[in-house]
Parts: structure tokens; sequence; C-alpha cells
């Protein structure tokens, strides 16, 4: 079909605005103006359906994304304050080893010290009784030792190990409350 002129438009200032159209498309245009408008104003709301239609699945998936990343996001960040608690613990607990650290070594030199005092005290002591019983031997006979010097020897080995028990009991309980050592025996 050929093109109508519009009213008040020459047939030539119509054909060359159609002259911009495939021939395709001129051929298969209504010939009266308002068909071709209602032809024009089908093709653009179809267009127009087309693309809202478009527009509404492209909103639904990155609803859906969003949904999905949402959950994600909610997801790690349980994760990162269930690891923000666990690192705290773990630095009181580092805390805890440092302070206990602190005290064990605290403890451990106070241990030694005492350990140390004691050690010089049953040297002291063990000079002492062994110059006691050298002084009593060169008093009596050599290779006879009556009873008063046995009764010397059990009061003086007596005297020595009280004196480490009270030295040893006076020191075996630390500030923190840990027994040391066990008491001496003798010898």
């Amino acid at each position: 079909g050929t093109v109508a002129a519009s009213p008040g438009s020459s047939p030539g200032t119509m054909s060359s605005m159609l002259s911009d159209l495939p021939q395709e498309v001129i051929n298969i245009l209504p010939a009266e103006p308002l068909g071709q408008l209602d032809l024009a104003n089908r093709i653009v709301n179809a267009a127009f359906s087309q693309k809202v239609t478009e527009l509404e699945h492209e909103a639904a998936e990155l609803r859906e994304s969003l949904i999905s990343k949402q959950t994600v996001v909610k997801s790690l960040e349980r994760k990162v304050t269930g690891y923000e608690v666990e690192v705290q613990e773990l630095q009181a607990k580092h805390q805890q080893a440092v302070e206990e650290s602190h005290r064990l070594n605290s403890e451990k030199s106070l241990l030694i010290d005492t350990v140390k005092k004691l050690n010089r005290e049953i040297a002291k002591l063990e000079a002492f009784k062994k110059n006691l019983l050298q002084t009593l031997q060169d008093g009596d006979e050599p290779g006879k030792l009556d009873r008063s010097m046995a009764a010397v020897d059990l009061s003086s080995e007596r005297l020595v190990n009280e004196l480490l028990n009270s030295a040893s009991k006076a020191h075996t309980t630390t500030s923190y409350g840990v027994r040391g050592a066990p008491p001496y025996q003798g010898a």
C-alpha cells in the first residue's frame, strides 16, 4: 500500500519522512495516518510492556541476590562476633597465664632463697655437730665412749633435728600457701 499524505502536508514531505525507515516497514504500514498512529501506539505499548517485564524480572533477581547477600552478611557478622568473643577469652587466658607465670617465678625465687638459707643453716649445724662431737671425743680416751658421751651425742642429734625441723616448718609455707620441701630428717 501507498502511504497517504496527511492534510496539510505534501506527498513529498511524507515520503521524505518515511525514507529513513526500511522498505519492509514502509510496506506494512497502514495507508491511513490514524492507522499508522494506532500501529505506532501498539508498538510503543508492546515495547513498554516488554521493558517493564524485563525490569521487573531484573528487580526480582536483584532482590533475591540482595536477600542472599544479606543472609551471608548476617552469617559473617555472627562469625565475627563469635571470633571477637573468642579473642577476648584468649586474651584473658593469656593475661592470666602471664600473671601466673610471674607469680610462679616469684614463688620459685622465694623457694630458692629459702633452700639456700636452709642449706647454710644445715651446713652450720653440721659443722657445730662435728665440732661438738670432736670436742667431746677429745676429752675421753680414744675408742671408748661412755654413757655420758652417748647421751651428749643423742641430745646434740635431737637438738640439731629440732632446729632443722623448726627452720623447715618456718620456711615451707610461702606467701602463696604452697608447701615447700619436706622437713629435714637428719643424718
